[in-house]
């Protein structure tokens, strides 16, 4: 079906359907019910806040750009919080005149960018403590803050025995290789980009592989060439032991 239609919502439900009905559908569900499910209603909140906190600060450096000279030369070349300070004081008076808009409309964008901030430091206070809380191991890790912790634990659930090895987890937080392959060369492809799955990635590999602070990229297998010499891109795959062997005999 996906082979002739693609793939699409109406054919995932049918397959999910049918897997229940036969009985091959032994995963677990996350229960929702405890601190992770409290920890992913702030996560949620906090997401939304950082990303209306970043373009109005985006948005509130274009507009700079093109307001009237005088206004422009006393903001420009400023440090963020110099300029988002100077911004909310700025008093535009009467809205008579081209200068005295932009001085209302970016007094408005740098109010809106503290009122923003102030909010994800308030969620940030929540999230340390919640993690801190629930999993002190994993936020007492080297790199691993309570964004970070925060990230892993939604993935995990509060029903961490659903999730059978290390393995099934990798797959869970979409972190694992994907076997790909070119040609007669067997590869893979790294583990994919964005800020949320490199945050489940790096818990991940400080809880299950590194067990030491992160000072490489923590990959879970060593890429290697045909000839044997460790590299990232191409060439086949190697166990972790086996790379290990060819390193030292090398």
């Amino acid at each position: 079906m996906r082979r002739q239609r693609g793939k699409s919502d109406p054919i995932d439900a049918e397959n999910a359907a049918r897997a229940v009905l036969a009985g091959t559908a032994t995963a677990a569900p996350k229960s929702g019910e405890g601190t992770v499910e409290m920890i992913r209603h702030l996560k949620i909140a906090r997401d939304g806040a950082v990303k209306a906190r970043t373009q109005a600060m985006v948005t509130l450096k274009a507009l700079i750009v093109t307001v009237p000279d005088e206004l422009r030369q006393q903001l420009q070349g400023l440090p963020k919080m110099t300029l988002i300070e100077r911004c909310a004081g700025l008093r535009p008076g009467p809205v008579t005149s081209p200068a005295a808009s932009a001085k209302h409309s970016i007094r408005a964008m740098a109010r809106r960018w503290k009122d923003l901030h102030d909010e994800v430091k308030e969620h940030d206070v929540l999230l340390g403590q919640l993690t801190k809380g629930h999993a002190p191991d994993l936020v007492d890790a080297f790199g691993i803050g309570a964004d970070t912790a925060a990230e892993v634990l939604v993935t995990v659930g509060d029903n961490p025995e659903r999730i059978r090895s290390q393995a099934a987890f990798a797959k869970l937080a979409g972190v694992c290789p994907v076997p790909a392959s070119s040609g007669k060369t067997a590869s893979s492809i790294d583990p994919p980009s964005g800020a949320s799955r490199r945050r489940r990635w790096a818990g991940f590999s400080e809880l299950h592989f590194t067990q030491r602070p992160l000072t490489r990229p923590p990959w879970p297998f060593t890429s290697v060439t045909n000839s044997g010499s460790p590299h990232r891109f191409g060439g086949r795959q190697a166990e972790p032991s086996q790379a290990g062997i060819r390193s030292k005999a090398r």
